[in-house]
């Protein structure tokens, strides 16, 4: 029986050689979907990954430098999950970066995350600036024009009975209260302690309230004078009276004595040019 040949050193002392351990572990790789699982269980903020108390600039740059990681584009592997994730951060960058949507949104947070936030918005600051709730639907009690009508423009011959009914309505208003010239307080409403709304006439020095009274009021007998010349007709249409007959007559006869004599003079001027010609 022949025998078999030897083994080779080389191969026998692979054989012999006892395998070696790896002591290390694979990390498991961070799939995209639970990126976007993760993204919707967050509220807006910790999706852009800023503070509630954050700007609108602060807003924006981060929505910007969010979408650059999870834009479709930039995930070719997986577009429909990062399609997804960019989704969930457009529509929390859509609603805190309007002052609206925002105020909505932070009054459904919790209590305890939403204590002590405040967002500055210029609409709320600003000088002048109103709510968006609207306008109020209170009515108060009707204290006549403002005092400056009486100051600049409430003259004319019904001045008196308009700044004598503004302050029964004013005083009526106040209870009943009469400011005293010694204490110099006032009652006015709207009126500061001091303030008069008819008080004012004489405390501008180049103000001549007298000429220009009295210069409204002529100004207002013209216009009552021309309004009480016009006539009416039988539709009730206002129209400016019209010249009587003679008037109309006389008229006539002098557009026809210009209109006969005119001729009569050109011609005789002009046969005198030329008999003194010849």
């Amino acid at each position: 029986m022949p025998l078999r040949p030897p083994v080779p050193l080389f191969y026998a002392k692979a054989c012999l050689v006892r395998p070696r351990l790896r002591f290390f572990t694979t990390t498991p790789a961070r799939r995209s979907d639970d990126v976007a699982q993760q993204l919707a269980k967050k509220n807006h903020y910790e999706r852009l990954r800023i503070k509630p108390t954050a700007s609108k600039g602060e807003i924006k740059k981060a929505f910007y430098s969010l979408s650059k990681t999870h834009h479709p584009d930039a995930n070719p592997s997986a577009p429909a999950t990062a399609a997804q994730s960019f989704s969930l951060l457009s529509e929390s960058y859509s609603i805190l970066s309007n002052d609206t949507s925002r105020a909505t949104y932070d009054r459904t947070l919790a209590p305890a995350s939403a204590s002590g936030v405040h967002h500055p918005r210029g609409s709320y600051h600003s000088a002048g600036g109103r709510p968006a709730s609207g306008l109020s639907r209170r009515r108060g009690t009707y204290r006549g024009p403002p005092p400056s009508f009486y100051r600049s423009g409430g003259y004319g011959e019904h001045t008196e009975k308009r700044q004598k009914a503004h302050e029964e309505t004013t005083f009526s208003g106040a209870g009943g209260a009469r400011a005293s010239s010694e204490k110099k307080t006032s009652h006015h409403g709207g009126m500061g302690p001091g303030d008069d709304p008819f008080g004012h006439h004489d405390d501008v020095l180049h103000w001549d309230r007298k000429s220009h009274h009295k210069t409204q009021k002529r100004e207002d007998h013209r216009r009552w004078a021309r309004t009480h010349k016009k006539a009416w007709n039988d539709d009730g249409t206002q129209f400016e009276p019209q010249m009587s007959q003679g008037s109309h007559f006389l008229v006539v006869l002098g557009l026809l004595s210009i209109s006969l004599v005119a001729p009569a003079l050109y011609m005789s001027k002009m046969h005198t040019k030329k008999n003194d010609r010849r």
